[in-house]
């Protein structure tokens, strides 16, 4: 006879305990489960030193796949159960009195169907473990999605990848639960090229604990550079392994390179993921449910959702890259319409910019915010662009003008607008140019508005364009003392000009004195060399 072994539990699956519990329970019988070895040595899998008595029933349930029962002594029947569970085929087994073959094959019949049905809802629970798991990981980088696009709002005169990413990461930390995320920057090298694992930088921004010294998170970053192959690369027990060693406090890591179109602009590292229902020490985390158990590493939906964020921060950066490019185009088509009026009049030189740093410092003064400002300089830059339209023996005539020719003069806010109104990305300094010399009691031009019917940005420009004009030379004078032109100023203020803005010109009146002397025009390259002269 086969001889009963006894040995420690082979199936480490606390369901298999459970379902034994279950069925002692609804069938009143006590239940033992017996497994077989490569050799197909059937074992109880529990103390059962005194189960010889059960085995035959056991190996003939298993060799005929069905319920058996067998009378094992008077009135003692043995009644075995194959079942199949975790792809293996177990038996289960238990003695029975009181009832006949017939009716403890009735019983086994019975136990199979309830195995059965138990090992239904068992697959079914498996399934739906795994459906949470893909819907948790959807979840997860939809909510992260919807978090950037809620809360990316970044300043229009901040683009740069160091302020994206200060709104990404605690995005990014909070939505994987992670530790700690940052970036990490590239330096270009002399060839501009920052690809090289040679060009690692600093920490550009960081959102959580900081984990290692920035000397050894650039020696990392360095080190698994090498491995990234440019795709996202997880490392879990790292601790353990050969590299990590030297890294200590890092226990799982996921590396991306923020790239796009072959531009690599950094790096983004999380480590360490936050274990707030489970912990390894937790006894009982093996009892839990399977998909729990992924939160303790990182996986390939922590690892989406970090490439997704290394993905939107380089889209991004080179978007940003791309405005700043309009933005600068923008600037240098202005600056060439200024230079284009200082063509026609020397002794304009400078003033367009000057009233320009003016009004942007009388700006910042009575509390416009950066882009106002911006806006307001460009304004400043353009406010006599009209004087293109002006011929040049009016406007550099080194007498008075007369009143025929002042009026042509006074026509330069309305030649300014008709040449700006079709830029579509100007607009905004439409106001500016045009109502400059709008005066406040309503006897300025072109459109005699008075008050607060004026344009912020053209009660501003007329009093730095006053201030500018009468203190700079002119073909026919010149320029002021300060001391004469901060009087007229005073005296009409209320009538020519906002008598707030002139009490805000006079406090920042130190700041705008700095700027004009240490004002230099800008120097107009040529095109010849002093060689060719």
């Amino acid at each position: 006879m086969n001889q009963v072994a006894t040995r420690p539990v082979p199936i480490d699956e606390p369901c298999v305990r459970q379902l034994c519990d279950t069925l002692n329970s609804v069938f009143g019988l006590h239940f033992e489960f017996w497994d077989h070895d490569a050799i197909q040595q059937w074992t109880a899998v529990d103390d059962a030193a005194d189960a010889d008595d059960l085995l035959p029933a056991v190996i003939r349930a298993a060799k005929e796949n069905r319920p058996v029962g067998l009378e094992i002594a008077e009135a003692q029947f043995a009644l075995a159960v194959p079942i199949h569970f975790a792809s293996r085929q177990l038996v289960t087994a238990a003695r029975t009195a009181n009832y006949n073959i017939e009716t403890v094959c009735q019983v086994g019949k019975i136990v199979h169907d309830y195995v059965e049905l138990a090992n239904q809802a068992r697959q079914l629970e498996v399934e739906n473990e795994s459906l949470v798991v893909q819907v948790t990981d959807d979840f997860q980088e939809l909510n992260f999605l919807r978090s950037v696009g809620g809360d990316l709002e970044i300043d229009a005169h901040k683009w740069d990848l160091e302020s994206l990413a200060l709104k990404v990461l605690p995005l990014l930390r909070q939505s994987i639960t992670a530790e700690c995320a940052m970036l990490i920057e590239t330096l270009p090298d002399d060839d501009g090229d920052s690809q090289s694992i040679d060009q690692i930088g600093e920490i550009l921004c960081a959102a959580g604990r900081q984990i290692l010294p920035p000397e050894e998170v650039s020696d990392l970053v360095r080190m698994l550079s090498c491995a990234s192959s440019g795709r996202p690369l997880v490392r879990n027990r790292f601790s353990t392994s050969k590299d990590g060693r030297q890294f200590e406090g890092v226990s799982e890591l996921i590396m991306v390179p923020v790239s796009k179109n072959d531009r690599l602009h950094g790096w983004l590292l999380v480590m360490n993921r936050k274990h707030e229902s489970i912990t390894r020490c937790d006894h009982d985390w093996r009892e839990t449910a399977h998909w729990h158990m992924t939160r303790l590493e990182f996986g390939s939906a922590e690892a989406s959702v970090v490439n997704t964020a290394a993905t939107i921060l380089a889209s991004q950066t080179q978007t940003f890259e791309l405005l700043k490019q309009k933005e600068q185009l923008l600037t240098d088509m202005v600056r060439a319409l200024v230079n284009a009026v200082e063509a026609k009049d020397e002794y304009t030189r400078g003033h367009s910019e000057r009233v320009a740093l003016f009004a942007c410092r009388l700006g910042q003064k009575i509390g416009l915010d950066d882009a106002d400002c911006e806006q307001l300089y460009l304004a400043g830059l353009l406010h006599d662009v009209g004087k293109i339209a002006v011929e040049d023996k009016t406007l550099n005539k080194p007498d008075h003008l007369t009143d025929e020719e002042y009026k042509v003069i006074q026509q330069h806010p309305d030649s300014g607008w008709d040449i700006l109104h079709e830029v579509t990305n100007l607009q905004y300094v439409l106001p500016g140019v045009l109502h400059h010399h709008e005066k406040y009691d309503g006897t300025g031009y072109p459109d005699q508005l008075a008050g607060e019917d004026i344009p912020l940005d053209g009660r501003i420009l007329a009093v730095c364009d006053a201030y500018d004009a009468m203190t700079s030379d002119r073909p026919y004078r010149k320029g002021m003392p300060q001391e004469k032109a901060e009087k007229i100023l005073r005296e009409s203020s209320g009538s020519y000009w906002d008598p707030q803005l002139i009490d805000a010109f006079f406090r920042v009146m130190p700041s705008i004195l700095d700027l004009r002397n240490s004002y230099q025009p800008r120097r107009h390259a040529s095109r010849r060399t002093e060689s060719d002269s």
